[in-house]
């Protein structure tokens, strides 16, 4: 158990060394798009599996929307629901 146990830690250390360094790329990457081509669109590709979702319209009430979702994009005619 001692063993798992250590495998699950150092996973999991692993994973957050590794977790800021890659927010920092993607942030700057999505940055230089945004200043180099004046993006204006509400979804910019930023790699094969990173997409940047800019909210364009707030709805003045709320929707109950299930956790597992709410990092989902559904395309749907175009427009880009979160």
């Amino acid at each position: 158990m001692d063993e798992v146990l250590a495998a699950i830690h150092e996973v999991h250390s692993a994973h957050l060394r590794v977790s800021h360094p890659l927010a920092k790329q993607i942030l700057d990457r999505a940055v230089s798009i945004l200043k180099e081509e004046r993006k204006q669109s509400a979804l910019i590709e930023i790699g094969s599996n990173v997409l940047v979702v800019r909210i364009v319209e707030i709805d003045e009430k709320s929707t109950l929307v299930r956790t597992s979702l709410t990092n989902c994009l559904l395309e749907a005619d175009e427009v880009w629901h979160a």
